[in-house]
């Protein structure tokens, strides 16, 4: 082979070979997102945090719908208090995610709910529907009755309140279903402007998580055949054809997973709706 020749195959190789590594982290960083987390960090359990909850949850329910493997979800909260909420209950966002959750597990999907830190009402509430409950060992968990102020007339007033006190009621036993915590414990301990703090060893013994631990989740790697990664032996013929071989595997990898969240967006799914149902909505 001429010098030139020779010079221009190395070329080409050292090309194919950079090209490959690009594409296989794109094909990795894909995979992390395969690693189901949702990361979930705020003063309050919010529409725009219910939002983001049930778009990262509807995204890993295309990416395994059809799936017998489903993947598990491990959600990480730290979730501190939030404003007094005007005109919308702050139970509804709560519920809404609650539910999806729900519809999850019965599809066979897997929860680990995690406290790093906070987790004030809510996010306390939300905690008991996880198959797995978990706390860091210096994290809370408060309960107190929400502050809700709205503007009506005296009858629709009414109608609000009560409404809001039904909705913390069912939380409430939500909680109560799960562990050795009463609805008298929470008349007496978590009362108007009253606040019911539990650190991670009382929440153990009450029943409200299941462990004291710290899950991190390692992200995976994609990584090509070990046969197809250059060699000191090979000749530049066969690193070429081995550099083309792992753009292939990794562009396949990419394609899959397109195809998959492709196919899985044409089939019938749950309508989402955050906050309240109303007409315009």
């Amino acid at each position: 082979m001429s010098l030139l020749k020779s010079t221009r195959l190395a070329a080409e190789v050292n090309r194919l070979e950079t090209e490959a590594r690009i594409i296989e982290s794109k094909a990795a960083s894909l995979q992390e997102k395969e690693e189901r987390l949702v990361m979930l960090s705020s003063n309050g359990f919010g529409s725009a945090l219910a939002t983001e909850v049930l778009t990262a949850l509807s995204t890993y329910q295309m990416l395994d719908a059809g799936r017998k493997d489903k993947k598990p979800i491990h959600i990480s909260m730290n979730i501190g208090p939030e404003p007094a909420r005007t005109y919308v209950s702050p139970y509804i966002d709560m519920f809404a995610v609650i539910d999806y959750i729900r519809i999850m597990q019965k599809q066979g999907f897997k929860f680990t709910v995690q406290v790093t830190g906070m987790a004030t009402q809510q996010a306390a509430c939300l905690l008991q529907v996880a198959d797995q409950r978990l706390m860091t060992a210096h994290s809370r968990l408060m309960f107190a009755e929400e502050e809700f102020g709205f503007r009506a007339n005296s009858a629709d007033s009414r109608k609000k309140l009560q409404f809001h006190k039904r909705l913390e009621e069912c939380a409430r036993q939500l909680v109560c279903k799960r562990s050795k915590v009463t609805m008298e414990q929470f008349g007496k301990a978590a009362a108007y402007k009253k606040q019911w703090w539990l650190g991670s060893k009382e929440a153990l013994e009450l029943g409200l998580i299941d462990g004291i631990d710290v899950r991190l989740l390692p992200a995976p790697t994609w990584t090509p055949d070990k046969k197809l990664l250059p060699s000191d032996r090979d000749t530049l013929e066969t690193r070429k054809l081995k550099a083309e071989a792992r753009k292939d595997f990794a562009a396949t990898a990419i394609v899959a997973q397109d195809a998959d969240i492709a196919e899985a967006a044409l089939k019938p799914g749950p309508y989402l709706f955050v906050g309240q149902v109303d007409p315009q909505s």
